[in-house]
């Protein structure tokens, strides 16, 4: 699928790989709507690499684009994801990365 001028989530860690990512969807024109970050059950640090929730939001600040976080225990992970793509796509966002 081709990103240009698609409204996109990225599915944001805060580190390079995620950071690489949304540079390649800059690059082909996608239009970033969302950086979304799964979070563990308190809601203080993320799931992929432990970073505290203030840096990420600096991240997204510093982007200017929008921070979606959800918290879930492994258990409940899939399910949490999954809900937050639905709301994504309610929301015109069809297209992640």
């Amino acid at each position: 699928m081709c990103i240009s001028d698609q409204p996109f989530f990225i599915s944001w860690s805060g580190g390079k790989d995620s950071t690489l990512a949304l540079y390649h969807a800059l690059r082909n024109s996608g239009k970033p709507r969302f950086l979304f970050t799964m979070f563990e059950e308190n809601g203080v640090r993320s799931r992929a690499h432990g970073l505290p929730k203030p840096l990420l939001e600096n991240q997204a600040q510093s982007l200017k684009i929008p921070l979606v976080t959800r918290s879930a225990s492994w258990t409940s992970y899939e399910s949490v994801f999954v809900d937050q793509l639905r709301r994504f796509k309610e929301q015109g966002v069809k297209v992640g990365v």
